[in-house]
């Protein structure tokens, strides 16, 4: 019963990102999976990430938050939502740069938390932080912190993906420069929401770059 609605939420995700761009076949994921190391569960154990070339850029998203859990009996969307970076800078192997790093960080943090969709829900937008190891120097602070402003709005992505199970939220992952975290460390809600008006303003929404100006 759980790897026939294991399948039928894979199909779903995938129909939903083929119509984003052009989707690799393969799956990125590890060799050892993050959980048997200390990391947090996924709800189906299986942890990966599909790669989609659009005109200009490439997605990243999450393929495995919304799976069902293994531990219930009927139809489960996991913790209801996955995560999605776009970029424009070159990415000449996906699975050794910053964006998939940090991509791969908010998705464990999001695993770990297990609530972030009723977070969402509440606050519309919510910041995290994230190790800078390995990271562009534009994005870290003084204290070695990483950004990332979560449920961003955009005009070219869908906030939901539908599966047999309900909607998935799609949850966009933009990366701040260091001088934007320090921002909302200092204005907190307010601090997000103005970062989040100004990115729509210069029509930079969701995207992420490690080479831009800051928009405070």
């Amino acid at each position: 019963m759980h790897e026939e609605l294991l399948q039928k939420m894979a199909r779903a995700r995938d129909a939903a990102y083929g119509t984003l761009g052009r989707m690799e076949a393969d799956v990125l994921t590890f060799i050892l999976n993050p959980t048997f190391n200390g990391g947090p569960r996924w709800p189906s154990l299986r942890q990966a990430w599909r790669v989609i070339h659009r005109p200009g850029g490439m997605l990243l998203a999450s393929d495995g938050l919304s799976d069902p859990f293994d531990d219930q009996d009927g139809p489960s969307m996991g913790f209801g939502i996955e995560c999605i970076l776009e970029t424009d800078e070159p990415l000449p192997r996906v699975q050794d740069s910053w964006p998939f790093q940090a991509l791969v960080q908010v998705c464990q943090t999001a695993a770990g938390h297990g609530g972030l969709r009723q977070l969402l829900d509440e606050m519309k937008l919510v910041s995290v932080e994230l190790s800078g190891e390995g990271m562009p120097d534009s994005l870290v602070t003084a204290d070695d912190s990483v950004g990332v402003l979560l449920g961003m709005g955009s005009s070219t992505l869908p906030t939901l993906i539908q599966t047999p199970a309900g909607d998935v939220h799609l949850v966009t992952v933009k990366l701040l420069l260091a001088e934007e975290l320090e921002y909302v460390r200092q204005n907190g809600a307010k601090g997000r929401a103005e970062l989040a008006r100004r990115f729509a303003r210069n029509g930079e929404e969701h995207l992420s770059r490690a080479r831009r100006a800051p928009v405070i």
